[in-house]
């Protein structure tokens, strides 16, 4: 997985990716990335398909390997959970979905039990903003997240960057919220 971690670890991996990985290549070792190439999201929030989305939020984290392979394998559940609802595309559970589909590949190529579970974590939890202000912050949940906290910020930070303006805007906002409540509990 040395030509994995390097080319995730390149200043812009987005400009690399094809010459590490031909599309062959990406179908028979990242079969669930491969099914996100041209997957239209239908969203008015969202300006680009999952893959290429993907790479966007790639490129927007800093090269810290468990970030950039967190933001590579962070949506690779949504098509399996596409649902339209009045025109509109929503992935109800693409987080869990994703979460579990990076755990099984992560774990069949080798890597270790922390990287894998900080993947998970930062994966899990990408649209926590989305739901925090209405619900409360537990101990629990800051304790199990407190170590991942400043990956966790990041990969959301990047991941609203790849949306619309409006969009970004909202979700900046969110993430603000999210931060605030997870500092006055820490």
């Amino acid at each position: 997985m040395e030509l994995f971690e390097r080319c995730l670890l390149e200043e812009k991996p987005s400009e690399l990716f094809f010459e590490y990985f031909p599309l062959a290549t990406l179908e028979t070792l990242m079969p669930d990335l491969y099914r996100c190439i041209d997957f239209p999201q239908f969203h008015p929030s969202h300006l680009n398909d999952v893959f290429t989305h993907i790479l966007c939020v790639v490129d927007a984290t800093p090269p810290k390997l468990e970030l950039r392979v967190a933001s590579l394998f962070h949506d690779i559940g949504k098509p399996y959970c596409l649902q339209i609802i009045d025109g509109v595309g929503q992935f109800p559970m693409h987080p869990y979905i994703s979460a579990f589909l990076a755990h099984h590949l992560l774990t069949g190529w080798g890597y270790n039990s922390e990287f894998v579970y900080h993947v998970k974590i930062l994966i899990h939890e990408h649209m926590a903003h989305h739901s925090s202000h209405l619900r409360e912050i537990t101990p629990r949940y800051i304790k199990r997240i407190k170590p991942y906290k400043d990956d966790l910020l990041l990969l959301m930070d990047a991941d609203a960057k790849s949306h619309t303006l409006k969009s970004y805007e909202k979700r900046t906002k969110y993430i603000t919220l999210f931060k605030d409540n997870l500092e006055k509990g820490v």
